[in-house]
């Protein structure tokens, strides 16, 4: 699957990242202003962060030992009864050692008294993947971001969005914001990359956190909340818009 380009002004090597069907929706915007679309599993997206400025990931960073993260608690509050769903619950750190669904299941029901979602667990392998390198190179840290595409697409728009991203007129009114950012890279990511392999709401989630990250590198993104708590790894537990 060949990358999709876009030129645009130079604004440094920004990427962000969303996860697919065939593994990471990765957009970068790179120092020459081009911005690309490409599909990458975990390891390759974390070999690159030594180039990278920013990266924006829609993937619980930081975890709590025991019960709910506060960012997560904000962001469903912020996005209200139709889009707070979106925001999955990040896992207990005791879940990351479960070997399967079942055992991970036992392990955050024993510190937390509540087990995993299956759409948590679904994630799970890629968490730990991020949190192990976050984790063995300080240096990461001040370069990875988590963000929530929901969470950007409502600061973007300046108000809630009009309808759900998998429904037609929630797919447009996203793509009148992507569109216009980031015009072209749409159309020629759908062109590039199968429907099995990235979903329409996978290409303007991925865009909604490279918009992110542009804010993130100008020093204008926000976070919820505003003073973040840290695990006992001293990652930050929180999410940026």
């Amino acid at each position: 699957m060949s990358p999709t380009r876009n030129r645009r002004r130079p604004r440094g090597n920004l990427v962000a990242a969303d996860g697919c069907p065939a593994g990471w929706l990765v957009v970068t915007m790179n120092a020459d202003g081009a911005v690309v679309a490409e599909v990458l599993d975990t390891a390759s997206l974390l070999a690159r962060l030594p180039g990278t400025r920013v990266l924006a990931i829609d993937l619980p960073i930081g975890l709590n030992e025991c019960g709910p993260r506060d960012c997560d608690v904000a962001a469903r509050r912020e996005l209200g009864r139709h889009g707070g769903s979106s925001v999955f619950p990040a896992p207990v750190r005791a879940a990351l050692a479960g070997a399967d669904y079942a055992d991970a299941c036992r392990r955050s029901a024993e510190v937390s008294g509540k087990r995993l979602s299956r759409q948590t667990w679904g994630i799970v392998g890629r968490i730990r993947d991020v949190d192990r390198a976050l984790r063995r190179a300080g240096s990461h840290r001040g370069r990875v971001f988590e963000v929530h595409p929901e969470l950007s697409f409502r600061r973007w728009r300046g108000s809630p969005m009009p309808a759900g991203k998998k429904t037609a007129a929630g797919l447009r009114a996203r793509r009148r914001l992507t569109d216009a950012r980031f015009p072209g890279i749409f159309a020629s990511a759908r062109a590039d990359f199968p429907k099995r392999a990235v979903r329409d709401d996978d290409i303007v989630d991925a865009l909604a956190c490279l918009w992110t990250a542009e804010r993130i590198a100008a020093g204008t993104a926000t976070t919820l909340p505003v003073r973040p708590p840290r695990d006992r790894h001293g990652l930050a537990m929180r999410i940026v818009t």
